[in-house]
C-alpha cells in the first residue's frame, strides 16, 4: 500500500510538470512572446522569406495563420488560440487570422498554404527558438484526383536577444510536418 501511495505522489507531480507546462502560454502573450511571433514571421515571409513552402504560397501579400497554436512537445496539451491583436502586419505582407472552421469554409475548389506556430515559450535567456509550420488544406479538385495528404515542411528557427530586440540568427531544424490536414 505504501508503494502504491509513493507512485500516487509522483504520478501526481509528473502531471503538475506537464500541466505547467501545458498552460505556459495560455494566459496571453508577454512582450517578448509577441516580439518573437512578430520576428518570426518577418524571417518567414517578409524579409529572409525562409519558410520551407514559401514558394507554393499563391499570394504572398496575404497569407492565412491558423489561430490555434499547438504543443510539438504534448501534442494532448489544450491548444492556444492566438488573438487577433497579437498578429503584425508588414509593409509587404498582411495576415490573415483563420480558424480552423473558417479554414474548412475557404475556396472549396483550391488548395489552402497557410502557416501554424507551435506555442511560444517565454524565453528565459538570452536565446529563443518558434516553431513555424506550412499545412495544405486540400480542396475539391485536388480530392478529385485521388489526393488524401500534401506533403509540406516546417522548421525551428534560432533567435538572439540583443539591444534592438529579438533577432533571427538561423534556421536550426527542418522536418517534415505529420500533423493532420483539416478534411
Amino acid at each position: 500500500m505504501r508503494l502504491f501511495k509513493s507512485f500516487r505522489v509522483l504520478f501526481f507531480l509528473l502531471f503538475l510538470s506537464f500541466t505547467f507546462k501545458a498552460t505556459a502560454q495560455q494566459t496571453g502573450f508577454s512582450e517578448n512572446q509577441k516580439a518573437l511571433l512578430r520576428e518570426a514571421l518577418r524571417a518567414a515571409v517578409s524579409t529572409e522569406k525562409n519558410l520551407p513552402d514559401y514558394n507554393e504560397l499563391k499570394d504572398k501579400k496575404k497569407i492565412y495563420l491558423l489561430d490555434k497554436m499547438i504543443f510539438l512537445d504534448n501534442m494532448d496539451a489544450p491548444a492556444y488560440y492566438m488573438p487577433k491583436e497579437v498578429v503584425p502586419e508588414f509593409e509587404n505582407v498582411k495576415f490573415e487570422l483563420i480558424s480552423e472552421k473558417d479554414l474548412k469554409n475557404k475556396k472549396k475548389n483550391q488548395d489552402i498554404l497557410y502557416l501554424r506556430l507551435a506555442q511560444i515559450n517565454e524565453p528565459d535567456q538570452e536565446y529563443a527558438v518558434v516553431h513555424m509550420l506550412a499545412q495544405w488544406r486540400l480542396g475539391k479538385k485536388s480530392k478529385k484526383k485521388g489526393f488524401t495528404y500534401r506533403e509540406s515542411k516546417g522548421y525551428s528557427m534560432l533567435f538572439k536577444k540583443t539591444e534592438k530586440g529579438w533577432e533571427f540568427q538561423k534556421v536550426v531544424n527542418l522536418f517534415m510536418n505529420l500533423l493532420d490536414q483539416p478534411k
